[in-house]
């Protein structure tokens, strides 16, 4: 009995087929680690992006705030004095005492050195504008001091609300 091990060009066409199996075998293994190293590559810059996205985040968050912090409140007996240190004006200021919202606002002049302070004109309430470096007093209907808490309220430069109490406490507000 013999045994027929075909021609040479079968012989051939088998190793051929042997070998691109192998090289194939080579190419899917280098493209998983490829794959692998692309997963690793998203998941790495998928952290620096969400570390970026929260520094962004908090830089926005400053600026928003940056405006507001520069408004100075500072209540004296039955008036609210407001100061606008920032470098842009702020709109539709106003002050209420407890309940009661100010009856009267006037701008506060230094009159110099030892003097006192000089008041300039009468406003409505709210104050449309205060402009950069401006001083406003805003005067309680009540003509003595009250326990009641004093709070500004004003709009910054970016039309964000704001609400600042007497004891410097700055929050963002919603108007009325």
């Amino acid at each position: 009995m013999s045994i027929d091990w075909g021609d040479a060009p079968t012989w051939v066409a088998g190793a051929f087929a042997a070998a691109a199996a192998y090289y194939t075998r080579g190419m899917l293994k280098s493209q998983r680690q490829q794959i692998e190293e692309q997963r690793d590559f998203i998941r790495e810059q998928s952290a620096n992006l969400t570390l970026e996205r929260r520094a962004l985040v908090a830089q926005a968050e400053e600026r928003r705030y940056a405006q507001a912090r520069q408004v100075e409140a500072k209540r004296f007996q039955n008036s609210m004095r407001v100061r606008n240190s920032s470098d842009a004006a702020i709109k539709d200021v106003y002050v209420e005492f407890g309940e009661r919202r100010a009856v009267q606002a006037v701008q506060v002049v230094p009159a110099g050195i030892g003097s006192h302070e000089l008041y300039q004109g009468e406003y409505d309430i709210p104050v449309a504008l205060v402009g950069p470096g401006r001083h406003y007093a805003f005067i309680d209907s009540e003509q003595c001091w009250t326990e009641d808490t004093a709070v500004v309220f004003f709009t910054d430069e970016d039309g964000g609300a704001w609400r600042l109490d007497q004891e410097g406490q700055l929050e963002p507000a919603t108007r009325d």
